[in-house]
């Protein structure tokens, strides 16, 4: 199809792309690129706080019952860790460490699926320090998954320059088949 179009007393001939598009491959084109964004992905629980015990940043993956008795070990000393069955869930562990308490509290944003897992925590950073310094965290239990993890902390503060940021906390390669199962 073309278009004739009176330009400024001219003539302006421009072929009409649309006309040609088969919608049926259209269709096929979007739902290809559909499926390959990233899609919320269930969180199944987890814990959060401002009083662990894990006092140095650390960000870890918890695939199996040793690793999570040796985590809950750290973080909460003398309390018996949560029961999971790392057959059918993974946890993803967060600790800031002892942080200033400029920063209230850690929040988890989003957790998304894709060709990896990305998980995006929040926290607004008060511009005068208030004394205390906790240690906060976040652990996530999601589905067990072999897929890359990527961690990222997006923070706000009114007198830092610049003022929205975002951090790449940790990046985990993806799991092998035997150890994913």
């Amino acid at each position: 199809m073309l278009i004739v179009l009176s330009v400024f007393g001219g003539i302006l001939a421009i072929p009409f792309a649309a006309s040609a598009i088969d919608l049926a491959k259209a269709e096929q084109a979007f739902n290809s690129d559909l499926a390959k964004l990233s899609k919320p992905t269930p969180v199944l629980g987890g814990w959060a706080g401002n009083d662990s015990e894990v006092s140095k940043f650390s960000v870890e993956r918890v695939t199996d019952p040793a690793d999570w008795n040796a985590l809950w070990a750290r973080h909460s000393p003398g309390t018996a860790p949560p029961p999971l069955d790392f057959s059918k869930v993974m946890a993803i562990a967060m600790f800031t460490g002892s942080v200033s308490s400029s920063i209230p509290q850690l929040n988890l944003i989003d957790v998304k699926e894709g060709d990896r897992i990305d998980i995006t925590t929040n926290f607004f950073e008060y511009d005068m320090q208030r004394g205390k310094r906790p240690n906060h965290y976040i652990i996530v239990v999601l589905n067990r998954s072999a897929k890359p993890i990527r961690v990222v902390a997006r923070s706000f503060g009114l007198m830092r320059v610049p003022q929205n940021r975002e951090d790449l906390w940790k990046e985990f390669e993806g799991l092998d088949a035997a150890k994913s199962r």
